[in-house]
């Protein structure tokens, strides 16, 4: 007998299924979080999940804007773990 994980439709095993599901639940919440947020430039900072853990790239012009966007992040329901490769730089989309 087999113990392997169940496949769904798309040949993937039903966890990495609900995962990636869940994961894109959480980027959506973390981008939403950050885009009410006042004082925080979110359209120069792009949000991935993984697991549960958030990986946030991108600019912020100045310090106390990378650190209020962890801060947001961390803050949401379901993230675990916030990896910040946020630099301080010149804002590009307006």
């Amino acid at each position: 007998m087999s113990h392997e994980p169940p496949i769904t439709h798309g040949g993937l095993p039903e966890h990495t299924h609900i995962q990636k599901t869940k994961d894109a639940l959480l980027e959506t919440k973390v981008a939403g979080a950050l885009a009410t947020t006042p004082d925080v430039h979110s359209l120069d900072i792009s949000v991935a999940a993984q697991s549960g853990v958030i990986h946030l790239s991108g600019s912020a012009p100045d310090q106390r804007q990378i650190d209020k966007a962890r801060e947001v992040a961390q803050s949401v329901d379901g993230v675990e773990r916030v990896v910040s490769r946020l630099a301080v730089g010149r804002m590009g989309r307006h």
